[in-house]
């Protein structure tokens, strides 16, 4: 079994952590290795690596303090040239992380970024992907959906209507964050009735409403979902 800890997910910064009893990946690098360490407990085992979607700093900020306790930086080439460190990934490779397997590809936000296939013996495969207002390839067999479900078309449009969001604002979020809308869509096509969990990330403070999208992706698919938010641990077999 692998267990998925939240660490941090928002703009102030994201980080999870994929844990076995023998080994840690973490997610994105946005949150503190201190951080880290209060909310993982007694749960965590030794750092493997740090991967990294890209380079804004609600995702990498503290890339240096992972790398320090030990991890290996897995990110873009312009994170690994911030931080003279790690291994600039490649889309159409898989990076072997101790049993976990990494595959990068690329998608669609305002610097390069990479969302993940991830797999392990203990749980399957773990689609991971946040920052990105849409997806590449369809993806199908995921056992485990973390995905990024940023706002409501209904609430951003309401609140630019009301003047609360400017126009930049609007077309800044609707060309580098994910839409519960797409992230349904996305699933859909992938087949999400057969997967085991979904997991949604990033949620705006303003922009979304958790019951609403919790219900919508287990009304939709039939699926257990969960909402990432600090401390919240999922079980993925």
């Amino acid at each position: 079994m692998i267990t998925l800890t939240v660490i941090g997910s928002n703009s102030k910064g994201n980080c999870y952590a994929l844990s076995s009893d023998k080994e840690t990946i973490v997610l994105e690098c946005g949150c503190s290795f201190k951080q880290l360490v209060r909310e993982t407990a007694d749960d965590l085992s030794p750092i493997k690596a740090a991967i990294v979607s890209h380079s804004h700093g609600d995702h990498c900020k503290y890339a240096k303090d992972f790398i320090s306790a030990g991890a290996i930086l897995f990110s873009t080439k312009e994170v690994t040239e911030k931080y003279k460190s790690g291994v600039a990934m490649k889309e159409g490779k898989t990076y072997r992380i101790g049993e976990f397997s990494v595959a990068p590809f690329e998608v669609y936000h305002d610097v390069p970024c990479f969302a993940f296939i991830i797999r392990h013996p203990d749980c399957g495969s773990i689609f991971f992907a946040t920052d990105t207002y849409a997806l590449p390839y369809e993806f199908k067999n995921v056992d485990h959906w973390l995905i990024e479900a940023n706002y409501s078309d209904d609430i951003i449009i309401n609140e630019l209507q009301n003047g609360h969001l400017s126009n930049s604002q609007y077309n800044r979020i609707l060309t580098s964050h994910m839409s519960l809308k797409n992230a349904i869509a996305n699933m859909a096509t992938g087949q999400a009735n057969k997967s085991k969990t979904a997991t949604l990330l990033h949620l705006s403070s303003r922009h979304s409403d958790k019951h609403q999208f919790k219900a919508a992706i287990e009304q939709e698919f039939g699926i257990p979902c969960y909402i990432a938010s600090k401390g919240l641990k999922v079980y993925l077999s």
